[in-house]
């Protein structure tokens, strides 16, 4: 059913649009003027929802048109703009009004955005108009609606009669108002009605006079045919023709006069009885069923309206067609426009996957950064309970050192201090024998002091002539050399038994100083791991040369301090711990890239999919163009069916870039696991070789006493161990050197390839023939 017009006249809508553009800023107080482009951007119609209903059409809901840009000249984006203003009305009336708006009398918003169309805005603004009247605030919408001009007033009242008779949706306040309009316009309606029957007659009277020429015209091409059938016999048959054409001409026009006089009789019928029905309703106003009458009367009138109204839709057709034709010229100009997008969409296209590859390149380096800085964290933290274990046991191993230094110390006094005692019994023994041998020279014999212990008895019993002083003399030197020997027996004795407390101390002491210059070098060990993985990590960047630098000048001193002091550094973790922090930190502004990456590549698929919806909608167009015959097209079908055969198939191509990116991914990550896994495999099984040769060359069978007293004791200590530690020192910083000079070459070589997967398995080969070489013999060092 078409919608309920208040005139086909142009002066009407005239007066509609102005009446209902008062309505619009009746609204706001600030507005006393409202121009077309407003209307046809939407932004007239969104102010006015704002007023009308502020809690459904909220911020939430103009968020939907912060983007739109109402100056703008392209009527599509207008077109758009309106299109989505109309569907959020429509869904108002529907939930909030309960009012379903046919799709008959729906407005054309590509006219309104393209010619301004004052018709179709008006439609517009009576969707607009129900929505208010219907709404929350209806009360004092209708209010305001009594506050204005009589004109407006009226106007406004058709239109809310007219939509509520389309819907079917009629309430109590509006039946009023609808039966006072209604009777107000009664009177209109039937001059109107009187004075087309009054050009209905005039047109009978017209074609009765066509008829009449008609006939006196046939009357005389009959006088003519019989006068030429006497003079042309052999022309009969043309004339027989020309005969029956004429009596169809004849019929034809009797039946549309005929029609004509029926349609005549027929609408002076519907006259009289849309004058019975006025008068009736006039009579009936108050009744309580007025207002279904009168519906079946504004009924009755649209159909009648709508009648006279197809002459203009067919007028109306005929211009929608002129202006399809100069659509299908605008779809040429997008055809062109679409052809330059797609080559713009394929360089993307390009783009795209090259940022993707390297957004995942960056992806992953930051994954294998990320878990190698966790590991090195947690291995680090093993050192540094480790070092700190060892420190304390260090430190217990040096009080000890201390104790056992003084006791060595006070044997060494007791030592000396019996050794001169010893020296001054010799000296008394040796001036007691030289006295006695001199005295035993003046009398004639040999020195009696090795026959003393065995002859004493038989020297005493030869002097037993001598004085008695003689005899005790000999007793007293008996007595004193008894003393002497017992006293020298006791004295070695002693000096036997502290010679061999402190061998024994010495041997203990060498064990527990050979345990400490074992768990010394095997922390050691331990530090040059960590500092091997530090360094492997710190080869990524190229700002810790001068770091790499300080960590050997630092192994250098450990190694010279502890071939002096025979123990171990205290390790200071603080360089490291501050090293994976900075990695940390640098790993955190690769996750920031990537996750900016990852944002790009989604706002280029979004670009993209608009791209892909706009070149449908196109090609959607351009169809519909086509099979409305648009023969003056310079595409043809074929054309765009290659058009959109090219465009799925840039589509399947695309889908089969990323499955293949994805397989790639996969095929890289596993290639990468598998690198690393062999390569920690191997670096633990040389650790583990060298620290088992270590410790079975550490348990293996000590020296014994007898073996230390064999040595020569008079002999000074040689130097060759202090050189053969100072050699061995310095062929463990040359391996040291070799092995990272090894590593920097082999990482700067393949600092160009195409991943850094390969690097690793290309370091593996190369550790595995030479470089851990090195790095063993520096362990068993």
């Amino acid at each position: 059913m078409q919608f309920f017009k208040m005139s086909s006249v142009s002066t009407n809508v005239e007066h509609d649009f102005d009446c209902l553009l008062k309505w619009m800023m009746s609204l706001q107080a600030n507005v006393t003027h409202i121009e077309l482009n407003e209307l046809t951007s939407g932004r007239a119609f969104i102010d006015a929802l704002r007023v009308i209903d502020s809690n459904y059409f909220n911020d939430a809901w103009m968020e939907v048109f912060k983007d739109a840009n109402y100056e703008q000249s392209e009527w599509r984006l207008r077109a758009n703009v309106l299109r989505k203003i109309l569907k959020s009305v429509l869904k108002y009336n529907e939930e909030i009004c309960n009012n379903v708006i046919s799709k008959n009398i729906l407005p054309n918003v590509m006219v309104i955005a393209r010619d301004g169309s004052k018709e179709e805005i008006i439609k517009f603004i009576r969707i607009v108009v129900a929505a208010a009247v219907n709404g929350p605030g209806k009360d004092g919408m209708i209010k305001n609606i009594f506050d204005l001009e009589k004109s407006v007033q009226h106007t406004l009242m058709l239109t809310i009669q007219g939509l509520e008779f389309e819907g079917d949706n009629i309430g109590e306040l509006e039946v009023e108002c609808k039966s006072a309009v209604l009777l107000e316009n009664n009177s209109a309606s039937l001059a109107d009605l009187s004075l087309r029957c009054e050009q209905m007659e005039k047109q009978m009277k017209h074609l009765t006079g066509e008829r009449d020429s008609y006939v006196q015209e046939i009357d005389k091409l009959k006088h003519q045919l019989s006068l030429v059938c006497k003079g042309k016999e052999d022309s009969e048959n043309e004339r027989q023709r020309e005969i029956s054409e004429l009596k169809i001409q004849i019929e034809t026009l009797r039946d549309s006069l005929n029609e004509s006089e029926s349609a005549r009789d027929q609408m002076a019928a519907e006259y009289d009885e849309l004058l019975r029905q006025v008068q009736h309703s006039q009579m009936m106003k108050e009744n309580s069923d007025n207002a279904e009458k009168m519906r079946k009367l504004v009924d009755e009138v649209d159909e009648l309206r709508a009648r006279v109204a197809e002459a203009d839709a067919l007028g109306d057709y005929v211009a929608t067609l002129e202006k399809k034709l100069e659509v299908v010229g605008d779809l040429k100009a997008q055809v062109k426009a679409l052809e330059e997008l797609e080559s713009n969409n394929l360089k993307l296209s390009v783009d795209f996957e090259e940022e993707q590859r390297k957004s995942h390149t960056y992806k992953l380096e930051a994954g294998v950064y990320k878990r190698q800085a966790q590991s090195l964290e947690q291995r680090l933290e093993e050192a540094v309970e480790k070092s700190l274990q060892l420190e304390k046991e260090k430190q217990l191993i040096a009080d000890r050192l201390a104790v056992l230094d003084q006791e060595h110390d006070r044997t060494l006094w007791e030592r000396n201090q019996l050794s001169s005692r010893v020296e001054e019994l010799r000296k008394r023994l040796q001036a007691d024998e030289s006295k006695m041998d001199v005295d035993f020279l003046a009398g004639g014999k040999s020195s009696p002091r090795a026959e003393i212990d065995v002859d004493i008895e038989s020297k005493i019993a030869l002097a037993g002539d001598a004085p008695m002083e003689i005899k005790h003399m000999l007793f007293k030197l008996k007595h004193e050399n008894r003393i002497l020997t017992e006293t020298l027996t006791k004295e070695r004795e002693q000096q036997k038994k502290c010679f061999d407390q402190a061998s024994e101390e010495k041997c203990r002491l060498q064990s527990i100083i050979g345990l400490a210059v074992y768990l010394c070098s095997l922390l050691l060990k331990l530090f040059c791991i960590l500092v091997c993985f530090l360094i492997f990590l710190k080869l990524f960047f190229s700002d810790l040369e001068g770091k790499l630098s300080s960590l050997l000048i630092a192994c250098a001193v450990n190694d010279r301090d502890n071939s002096g002091k025979s123990n171990c550094e205290n390790v200071d973790p603080q360089q490291d711990v501050e090293e994976v922090c900075r990695l940390k930190g640098k790993i955190s502004r690769l996750y920031e890239c990537v996750a900016d990456k990852e944002r790009e590549i989604v706002n280029l698929k979004t670009a993209h999919m608009e791209t892909l919806e706009k070149a449908r909608q196109v090609i959607y167009h351009l169809d519909v163009a086509l099979k409305m015959n648009a023969d003056d097209s310079n595409y043809t079908v074929s054309d765009v069916e290659a058009m959109k055969a090219r465009l799925v198939q840039n589509e399947a191509t695309i889908e089969d870039l990323k499955e293949e990116n994805n397989r790639q991914q996969i095929m890289f990550e596993q290639e990468e696991r598998l690198i690393t896994t062999a390569f920690y495999e191997l670096a633990w099984q040389m650790h583990r070789k060298a620290s088992e040769d270590r410790l079975a060359a550490c348990l293996s069978d000590p020296v014994t006493f007898l073996a230390e007293q064999r040595k020569i004791v008079c002999t000074k200590p040689s130097s060759s161990s202090f050189l053969s530690t100072a050699s061995n020192y310095a062929f463990s910083r040359s391996a040291l050197l070799f092995l990272l000079l090894s590593v920097l070459v082999i990482i700067w070589s393949q600092m160009f390839s195409r991943s850094f997967g390969l690097t690793l398995g290309y370091l593996q080969a190369v550790i595995s023939n030479d470089i851990f070489f090195h790095f063993t013999i520096l362990f068993y060092l």
